[in-house]
């Protein structure tokens, strides 16, 4: 009975240096942090994170710092962030049913200090947010029935867009191809379309709508 009390602890103990050299031997892959919480049926959440080396000649431990959170209550809702950056922080929050979420920030080497956040409240709402440069700022906020808002920043630089969606059937898209733009678009009432274009450096778009049936356009180039 010694003999094998022996032999086990022997074992545990090879195990245990074994498994002591596995983990200094993996990379640091920075402080990635990830949630999600669903209530209901037929919820959907995707959440992917990949460390970030900043450049070719960074090293692993150089990885990048990540949040990203998702919640949801209700049946049919889908979110879904990919984070491909260093410093990012997204958060989508979902209410209702039939909600769709989408956030992409950044590629290897970019991204650094990027936030996105996204609310919904209601049914079959749709949004989208993606950029890929350094110091960018999105946020999406949408009340009501059938919304749609966009906002792209993948070509721009240290870029400001906001969203604010309140009624039915309302569109909203946005994009900025510089850097230090920034963009605003408010609509309150239904069926409403707005859209900004911003091809240059340092300029400012905001488009209040407030009725139905409006379309307003806003292109700085």
């Amino acid at each position: 009975m010694r003999k094998l009390f022996i032999g086990i602890l022997a074992i545990a103990v090879v195990f245990g240096m074994s498994m002591g050299v596995m983990a200094d031997e993996l990379p640091d892959l920075g402080d990635n942090d990830a949630t999600i919480d669903q209530t209901g049926s037929f919820n959907t959440a995707n959440i992917n994170q990949t460390s970030d080396y900043g450049s070719e000649e960074d090293t692993k431990d150089e990885a990048g710092i990540h949040e990203s959170r998702i919640f949801q209550q209700g049946t049919w809702n889908v979110a879904s962030v990919s984070v491909t950056g260093a410093l990012s922080d997204t958060l989508i929050d979902t209410f209702g049913h039939h909600n769709e979420a989408y956030q992409s920030q950044g590629m290897y080497g970019v991204s650094s200090g990027s936030t996105a956040r996204l609310y919904q409240t209601g049914d079959h709402n749709y949004a989208s947010q993606s950029f890929g440069q350094q110091g960018q700022f999105a946020y999406i906020d949408q009340v009501g029935n059938h919304n749609t808002a966009f906002q792209n920043m993948d070509k721009g630089v240290v870029n400001e867009q906001r969203v604010w969606q309140t009624g039915n059937w309302n569109e909203s898209y946005q994009t900025a191809e510089s850097k230090y733009n920034d963009s605003r678009i408010t609509q309150s009432g239904d069926r409403n379309v707005a859209s900004t274009l911003q091809t240059t450096e340092e300029n400012d778009a905001t488009i209040n709508q407030s009725g139905d049936d409006n379309n307003a356009s806003i292109i700085q180039d």
